[in-house]
């Protein structure tokens, strides 16, 4: 067992007896947000935009069952969604692959079958994509694939809850009611010793004051943190995106990681929605300080962080996105749309 697994408790501040009372008060309010169902902030103007004519001949088959129950998480955004924006039918449509889901874009009475690859590994399954019309991936590799059917299909915020209290976390921190320099919370499921590394650099540093460790907490709590957070940290697991990123572009953090292994549909651009260290993490330190004492820097990094979630992850932007590339897909013209893909 390394140094820094023995320690973890001593990186978690606020676990068990040593949690403050206001700490606890707070965590509370947070949940009651959450069960009150806030309406959520609504999602920026379209960015690709379909006619209402063209919605209104889509119809989109949903699978009734996913393979695997934990899949909602990945899939149950772009249903909501969808929702919003076309009829949705809720269909029993065999899902035989693991880690892709199946599901029927029909336009105009004709149907099409749509693979979703929600998969944390960049490789793709070969049955799935000979399998499908069109293939979302995900994690989807920075150096493509030599299949053209095979596109980005970005990353979902992983609780529902999150548009019931993104309101209020991003009250918290345009108000700059900041308990915290660095923050970066992560489990050791998957990229332990990266995870490991980054908290033991963060840790020691005296530069700033780093809040987190290697232990999860409530989601409710763990979004009021990221909101009272100067800088996030983010840190791959089993995949190069993970649900805190979203949560981090959502709240409209300063961001600084690794660089990204995967792409999303349109890039995330070092030093404009985030500031991205070397793969060593030997200046992910330096980085974190920098941007923690320089306000005009961080917040230009925030801001276009919290945009970029507005325009292009919000449930309802990447339900759009997935139909808009069916339909371009599938040959039916998008009256006065360029290639807003990004793709």
């Amino acid at each position: 067992m390394t140094e820094i697994r023995r320690r973890r408790l001593q990186l978690r501040p606020y676990a068990g007896r040593q949690a403050s009372r206001a700490l606890v008060v707070r965590d509370a309010a947070f949940d009651r947000l959450a069960a009150l169902r806030i309406p959520e902030p609504p999602a920026a103007s379209p960015t690709w935009v379909l006619d209402s004519n063209l919605q209104r001949a889509i119809t989109v088959r949903w699978p009734r069952h996913y393979a695997w129950p934990p899949t909602s998480a990945w899939l149950d955004p772009l249903l909501h969604g969808m929702r919003k924006l076309v009829r949705v039918d809720m269909a029993d449509i065999p899902q035989p692959h693991q880690g892709v889901v199946f599901i029927q874009f029909v336009m105009y009475g004709r149907s099409h079958v749509i693979g979703i690859d929600y998969s944390d590994l960049s490789g793709i399954s070969q049955a799935g994509v000979n399998s499908c019309e069109l293939y979302f991936k995900m994690q989807f590799a920075r150096e493509g694939y030599r299949w053209d059917h095979i596109v980005p299909g970005g990353y979902p915020a992983k609780n529902e809850i999150l548009y019931h209290i993104l309101g209020k976390a991003r009250q918290v921190r345009a108000q700059s009611r900041f308990a915290h320099d660095v923050y970066g919370r992560f489990g050791l499921e998957h990229g332990a010793e990266t995870r490991e590394r980054a908290v033991s650099l963060l840790s020691a540093d005296t530069r700033f004051g780093f809040h987190g460790g290697l232990e999860p907490i409530r989601y409710t709590r763990s979004l009021d943190e990221v909101a009272r957070s100067r800088v996030c940290v983010d840190m791959p697991g089993k995949g190069s995106f993970c649900f805190r990123l979203v949560d981090y572009l959502a709240v409209g953090s300063c961001i600084v990681g690794p660089p990204h292994r995967t792409a999303m549909p349109i890039p995330l651009i070092d030093g404009t929605h985030l500031a991205q260290c070397r793969d060593d993490l030997s200046d992910l330190a330096d980085l974190c300080a920098h941007l923690a004492t320089h306000e005009d820097q961080r917040e230009r990094l925030a801001a276009n962080a919290r945009a970029y979630f507005d325009s292009y992850l919000h449930r309802e932007q990447l339900s759009r996105y997935y139909l808009f590339r069916c339909v371009r897909r599938f040959g039916w013209p998008i009256a006065g749309q360029g290639d807003a893909t990004g793709a």
